[in-house]
């Protein structure tokens, strides 16, 4: 009778934990998403680019293949084979980000403005990837603190900073 009763409650506290977990898990939140580049001093918003959405706590090889890819490309100047293997890099990264589980995707993205409905996380990293015949690298990252009050806003940035200077 002992061994019953410690079982009838063991399989209650699992009922209300996983309630309690199935509730926490269920609340979502809205990431709005807004492309942006910069060309000849105007400012586009990019479409038909492809979104992935991750939490940023389980993307950990991901971020290293990035860290890599921004470690390459800042010795174009100095190492001649250095587009060769940022090449080789993004295609990695491009590979990876498709392949990875994401709490969102989208492929081709109908307007530069999207909401996406995600799980509520703490941490997001949104990757964008741009298909440009004239950019080889053309990818966009946001890394953002997620509120569960109020709509989360990403600008991805096809551009650097100092070409988006003075746009308009």
């Amino acid at each position: 009778m002992k061994v019953f009763r410690k079982l009838l409650v063991s399989a209650f506290l699992c009922i209300i934990f996983s309630g309690l977990y199935a509730n926490a898990s269920a609340q979502r939140v809205t990431v709005l998403i807004e492309t942006l580049k910069c060309d000849e001093g105007k400012i586009i918003h990019p479409v038909h680019v492809d979104v992935s959405i991750f939490d940023a706590d389980n993307i950990s090889e991901i971020m290293k293949v990035v860290k890599n890819l921004r470690s390459t490309l800042d010795q174009v100047n100095s190492d001649p084979n250095a587009i060769q293997k940022a090449e080789i890099i993004f295609s990695q990264l491009q590979k990876l980000v498709a392949t990875t589980p994401s709490l969102a995707r989208l492929r081709n993205l109908p307007t530069p403005e999207y909401r996406f409905q995600i799980p509520l996380v703490k941490r997001i990293v949104v990757f964008a990837f741009e298909k440009s015949e004239f950019d080889s690298f053309a990818y966009a990252m946001k890394e953002l603190d997620i509120s569960s009050k109020n709509t989360n806003n990403a600008t991805l940035n096809f551009s650097s900073e100092v070409e988006c200077k003075g746009a308009k």
